[in-house]
């Protein structure tokens, strides 16, 4: 397909164009109304502090994963392995961290309130039962489609270890 300079240039020319046409639409609006979530001043700039200095925590983390990535003797053997295993974890944090913000619109949560009602409460509760559950109930739903047994999985730990060396 990219066989040439120049079509491997005009790839990364449209791509790039795509992309910050995309950043761009989606950019704008998220910092420009930022600002217009509320009309005190005091808290339009706590606010939008917050949240430049959480997108700054995690541009100081990202050089750090590279150092994990590339070095050997930390944690990963190889660098693909590396970007593998930690690109799942930083998915699993991301939503994580995304769906606890419903989580806790749903049970109504009131970071105001010295001591939350006991419905609340009782909903926090169903939601820590609910949420793993339903994560079980969908991997076993997922792994159900895969037919391994014993020695399928003896056959693919062989294959494995034949291809390492």
């Amino acid at each position: 397909m990219l066989r040439t300079s120049s079509s491997i240039f005009w790839y990364f020319l449209v791509m790039s164009l795509l992309y910050i046409t995309g950043n761009t639409i989606f950019s704008t609006p998220f910092i420009g109304l930022g600002y217009e979530m509320s009309d005190d001043y005091n808290e339009r700039t706590r606010l939008m502090g917050i949240t430049n200095t959480i997108g700054q925590i995690a541009w100081m983390i990202v050089p750090w994963f590279w150092a994990l990535i590339s070095n050997p003797d930390y944690i990963f053997a190889t660098q693909v392995e590396g970007v593998r295993k930690l690109s799942i974890v930083v998915a699993a944090l991301s939503i994580v961290t995304g769906i606890m913000p419903a989580i806790l619109k749903w049970v109504a949560f009131d970071q105001n309130a010295a001591v939350q009602t006991s419905e609340t409460l009782t909903q926090l509760r169903l939601a820590d039962i609910i949420v793993p559950a339903g994560s079980a109930f969908v991997a076993i739903f997922v792994m159900s489609g895969y037919n391994l047994t014993e020695s399928k999985m003896a056959e693919i730990k062989a294959e494995l270890k034949k291809r390492r060396g």
